[in-house]
């Protein structure tokens, strides 16, 4: 697969191609359709696949925070479609505000049609597009008949009697509910954090922790403790995951900590890529610190049977 940054689009000239343009964060079983849709067209025509899309995304773009609530960042994005699907390109489009303001007959003329060489665009049902999102499937398919692409729509998938989105993805992580949220990906879902020096309580308790910032570009799962694995030295560990303030301890800034259940000593990596399985409780205010460690008792207990009953092992 060739990955290619696209600045400015007079640089480059492709072959006709078969592809799906858009955001794609979180890279859910949606987005799976909608590319496995791309590569099986491509291979029945003959022709290239790509998958198109923007650096940052949009809502990155339009974010007026340092919250972006991304599901995947762009290294994410690349290792994910690099091992899952066999796609011939990957294509960054840099995304600034001249960008912003085409409309989007613009951006299928000048984009779609005279640098990507569209044969076909395979697009979500829902899917809007342009400036002001005012392009959507029927607009395209009239432009389709203009310049000669097919178009091809696929079904939104639904999952709880509800569509599979990266918005209610989303929400459902700030929410905790991260066995849903794995269920909507189609696979667990992953925060890279920096590992930070802690105030060494968790070790006083008998749970020494792992500590570490929140980085906000993602977004964050809902205060508590979590299931979560990770790779240390190619060998997974499991453990589980703290988000927030410590109230017990004295309230602190927002963070995390990670204790690792069968680890047998006491490490600290740079950097730490977590897999988040499921919500083992929310937050809690104790009396004592013997309270608190009665339930991160019980919090353990739970954790190593859920890494049975989800069949993690």
């Amino acid at each position: 697969m060739k990955i290619i940054d696209i600045n400015d689009p007079g640089d480059f000239r492709f072959p006709p191609m078969v592809f799906a343009v858009g955001g794609f964060d979180g890279l859910h079983r949606g987005h799976e359709l909608i590319i496995n849709t791309v590569i099986g067209h491509a291979k029945d025509q003959g022709l290239e696949s790509a998958l198109i899309s923007f650096d940052p995304i949009p809502k990155a773009y339009f974010s007026d925070s340092k919250y972006t609530q991304l599901l995947t960042t762009k290294f994410e994005k690349i290792r994910r479609i690099n091992h899952k699907f066999a796609l011939d390109y990957l294509i960054f489009l840099a995304f600034n505000q001249n960008f912003a303001n085409l409309s989007y007959t613009d951006f299928i003329e000048r984009y779609l049609v005279q640098l990507f060489n569209a044969r076909e665009v395979v697009l979500g049902k829902d899917h809007n597009f342009g400036k002001d999102a005012r392009g959507n499937p029927a607009g395209i398919e009239t432009l389709g008949i203009q310049f000669g692409f097919k178009v091809t729509i696929v079904d939104t998938l639904i999952h709880d009697q509800k569509p599979i989105k990266s918005s209610r993805i989303r929400n459902l992580i700030e929410e905790g509910e991260m066995e849903i949220v794995n269920q909507m990906l189609g696979y667990p879902y992953t925060l890279t954090e920096k590992v930070q020096p802690g105030r060494k309580i968790g070790r006083k308790l008998g749970y020494p922790t792992i500590n570490f910032n929140l980085d906000y570009k993602k977004a964050i799962p809902g205060d508590g403790v979590y299931l979560i694995s990770s790779l240390l030295d190619g060998k997974r560990f499991y453990g589980m995951m703290y988000i927030g303030e410590s109230p017990t301890m004295g309230k602190v800034d927002r963070h995390g900590e990670i204790h690792f259940l069968e680890l047998d000593r006491e490490i600290q990596p740079a950097k730490l890529r977590l897999e988040i399985y499921k919500r083992i409780r929310e937050d809690m205010y104790f009396d004592s610190t013997g309270e608190l460690v009665k339930q991160i008792d019980r919090d353990k207990e739970r954790a190593l049977n859920l890494i049975v009953d989800l069949d993690l092992q």
